[in-house]
């Protein structure tokens, strides 16, 4: 037989093969049509198909068809999982179907700022979009670590609740079992009701270990801690206010809450404390402070005696009084 016979059917399957890898490699790394970074929803239950569609309509593929057989001869057919994805302009179709493959969701992201109680953080948790469910059993003030937390779409609010309880469990124990021997905290517990009155005192972390020792020392000495958030917390508990200024007569309001009346620590925390106020509750600094006070600028200023202490709130006074007045040299 003549070879030229036999070559031609060669040549030419060599021919279409080559343009079938092209054509292949050329499908494969093709991009869609949006310009923008694109959320997608793909539903539990969607076939290949109705994935395809979903893509198509939001202009992360071309052409369905193409990218049903790439995912067909990428051997990924029946293995793209639903789930939320973040796709970008110029995302390759072996990129996309990849991901979609690995089940490479996007990210959704909480923050639960220091400090706040359990109702702000129950409001915070229902007004967060993608996440589901119901929470039928609140958690008590003081469970929750505040931080930022991740999670995907159709998450449970329950599932999320639980994260951050077991983190504020881990940090707690880690805490305690790392306390000082100058703390006079005899418990993890009251550990984490000092912690969310440091919290709520100052919000700048290089006084915390300051206002802890100075309320270590005011426990040794069997004095009153005078705390105005622990007033703060039983009036708005008590009495649901959401004006959170004092008056002196609200120093006299008799809630179980109150240091001004109560001895020792609350029974409770007035709030869910964030790490370095955990940290200076069970490491306060050696200090002789029983007192501080507002300076007017953001922090506090701290007095070993009563005469020093009322020294500064007079200035702190002036400085409020100026303000006031618009005055202020």
């Amino acid at each position: 037989m003549n070879k030229r016979y036999i070559l031609i059917p060669f040549v030419s399957f060599t021919i279409f093969l080559v343009i079938i890898l092209i054509l292949y490699n050329f499908f494969l790394n093709s991009s869609g049509h949006n310009i923008n970074k694109s959320l997608v929803v793909i539903p539990p239950g969607y076939s290949d198909m109705q994935i395809a569609n979903v893509l198509l309509e939001k202009g992360i593929i071309k052409k369905k068809l193409i990218f049903q057989i790439i995912n067909i001869l990428k051997s990924s057919s029946g293995k793209l999982k639903a789930g939320e994805y973040l796709f970008f302009p110029g995302d390759k179709l072996l990129t996309v179907i990849n991901r979609l493959n690995k089940g490479e969701f996007y990210n959704r992201r909480i923050t639960i700022p220091e400090g706040i109680e359990i109702n702000q953080i129950l409001k915070i948790i229902n007004n967060t979009p993608g996440l589901i469910g119901e929470i039928n059993e609140k958690p008590i003030e003081g469970s929750i670590l505040p931080e930022t937390y991740f999670f995907y779409f159709n998450d449970t609010k329950l599932s999320l609740i639980k994260r951050m309880t077991k983190a504020m469990i881990i940090q707690k124990e880690k805490a305690w079992e790392n306390r000082s021997k100058n703390s006079v905290i005899k418990n993890a517990d009251e550990m984490i009701v000092l912690a969310s009155i440091i919290e709520e005192e100052s919000g700048i972390n290089k006084e915390k270990r300051i206002i802890s020792g100075v309320f270590n020392n005011r426990i040794r000495k069997n004095m009153l801690l005078q705390s105005d958030p622990t007033v703060i917390y039983g009036l708005f508990i008590k009495e649901k206010r959401t004006n959170r200024k004092l008056s002196r007569q609200d120093l006299k309001s008799n809630t179980i809450w109150n240091t001004y009346l109560h001895k020792g620590l609350p029974p409770t925390p007035i709030s869910n404390p964030g790490i370095e106020s955990i940290l200076a509750a069970v490491d306060p600094e050696k200090n002789d402070f029983l007192y501080f006070v507002a300076d007017g600028k953001g922090g506090h200023n701290f007095s070993k005696t009563l005469k020093q202490h009322n020294k500064n709130v007079k200035i702190w006074k002036d400085i409020i009084n100026c303000k006031k007045k618009k005055n202020c040299k």
